[in-house]
């Protein structure tokens, strides 16, 4: 869906300019609506990116615009990262996938998962801090209602894994299991600690499971 507030619309140059605002408005409400009507979310979450079709025009050379989404009588379109409940869709953050995103990792999966973790990091309960009413956020529609008691586990596949977000994810406390092609187990680990075997080419991904210590 496209749709953006044409009001508070930032051109290119301009600080914290969104190259997405043209379809990201619909995302930001449902994904703060969702959070504010939640008292407590799942502890367990599947993140992945979600191809959509897109009809109208995006910023030049944001490379929002993907060729290979291209498919026969359709307009062309983009990706956007999600994580949502295991148990209900609950979209808890997302991310659009572009070109023109901060790069804190050199592999996108991992600064993609690194985007996610910062949004929800803001989304977990700090009992040092009082309670933050629903009033208090739609007052503040950038105040993040707290949703999860503790810091939840996140289920990836192999395009999100790598030690740079497996590292990062460990550090801010959170939890991970994501599948990683054979040849990209985490370089630091000695082999010996790895169960793996020959198998056929279609059974070439094993599993990566890392929690908090």
């Amino acid at each position: 869906m496209k749709l953006n507030n044409n009001m508070t619309a930032t051109r290119p140059g301009d600080p914290n300019h969104n190259p997405t605002q043209k379809y990201d408005y619909i995302w930001n409400v449902l994904c703060h609506n969702t959070n504010v009507l939640t008292k407590d979310a799942c502890l367990d979450l599947c993140g992945n990116k979600t191809s959509w079709m897109f009809a109208g025009w995006a910023e030049k050379e944001s490379g929002i615009i993907k060729r290979g989404l291209e498919k026969p009588g359709r307009s062309k379109g983009g990706q956007t990262v999600i994580i949502t409940d295991c148990d209900l869709v609950r979209i808890r953050a997302y991310e659009h996938r572009h070109k023109k995103h901060q790069k804190h990792f050199g592999l996108e999966g991992c600064n993609e998962v690194k985007m996610i973790v910062d949004k929800l990091l803001d989304q977990v309960v700090d009992p040092t801090k009082p309670s933050c009413e629903i009033a208090e956020c739609n007052e503040d529609y950038h105040c993040p209602r707290p949703v999860f008691g503790e810091r939840p586990h996140m289920t990836w596949d192999t395009y999100f894994s790598g030690d740079d977000a497996i590292n990062y994810v460990a550090k801010k406390g959170f939890g991970m299991t994501c599948t990683v092609n054979r040849g990209c187990l985490p370089g630091k680990v000695p082999q010996k600690y790895w169960h793996k075997s020959k198998v056929k080419m279609d059974h070439w991904f094993g599993l990566v499971n890392l929690l908090p210590v």
